[in-house]
């Protein structure tokens, strides 16, 4: 995974629910999408994935300065306005 696709996550997720996690913490968000098309999952995710409750565990980095923190939101925020 790219990226600048967890640094989209990351700031959705803070936009929308105010939670600040670091930059590879993301990936736990976008691990569903990896295993939907595989064979072994595909037929599972599609029929019982409305009853699904999903866990994301993440970290926050609280050993990540704040201004790290912050750049990584902003580059976030860069990346969606230009979708």
């Amino acid at each position: 995974m790219a990226d600048d696709d967890l640094f989209k996550v990351l700031a959705r997720l803070k936009q929308l629910n105010g939670i600040q996690i670091k930059p590879s913490a993301s990936a736990a968000f976008l691990g569903l999408k990896l295993f939907a098309g595989r064979k072994y999952l595909g037929s599972t995710l599609s029929t019982s994935s409305s009853r699904a409750t999903h866990i994301f565990w993440t970290t926050g980095g609280s050993f990540v300065p704040p201004e790290a923190h912050e750049k990584f939101y902003q580059r976030g925020c860069e990346l969606l306005s230009a979708q």
